[in-house]
């Protein structure tokens, strides 16, 4: 998405020097400047708003991992056992490292975790990752409106330049 609205291709007013912007200008040519400036504006709110919801992906990435690792945990269990040995487990480890993030508690007993323990801390890493859906949810909202009001602004930037140029070729015809 990010391609398709390269900053290489839109000048802002901060860019435009002071000479353009002299009263003896164009309104057409001093108004596409500014609907372009606040189309280079939404741009950069959607952009940032793509940099947040790339980080809250590679969260919601690092919680499913977690969650696997520790549904694997649990299916290691044979039926009647309550208590599966945690001790040295890589994916035990790699799982309390992303539930410390998100506060969730994981007590052992002696290197060994309780079934409905385990239970607990996949319960509690869902709904942290649904919370983090939700946020990206929320901010791919925010970011179809900004591409909305780029667009709208980039059309009447557009628009203005049309009209002063069929403008220019009347005055030229004498007409």
């Amino acid at each position: 998405m990010t391609d398709a609205i390269s900053s290489s291709s839109v000048h802002t007013v901060r860019e435009t020097s002071g000479s353009d912007l002299n009263p003896t200008g164009s309104v057409q040519f001093m108004f596409a400047l500014l609907q372009m400036e606040l189309a280079q504006t939404n741009k950069d709110a959607a952009l940032t708003k793509i940099d947040g919801i790339r980080i809250q992906q590679e969260k919601s990435a690092d919680i499913t991992e977690a969650i696997n690792q520790l549904r694997n945990l649990r299916q290691g269990l044979e039926e009647e056992d309550d208590k599966t040995s945690v001790s040295g487990n890589a994916d035990w480890e790699a799982a309390c490292e992303v539930m410390d993030k998100y506060g969730i508690e994981h007590e052992t007993d002696d290197g060994k975790v309780m079934r409905a323990d385990l239970d607990t801390m996949i319960a509690s890493l869902e709904a942290a990752q649904e919370e983090v859906s939700s946020d990206v949810q929320q901010e791919m909202v925010y970011v179809q409106d900004y591409m909305g009001q780029y667009n709208s602004y980039t059309q009447g930037a557009s628009s203005a330049i049309s009209s002063a140029n069929e403008t220019l070729k009347t005055l030229a015809r004498g007409g």
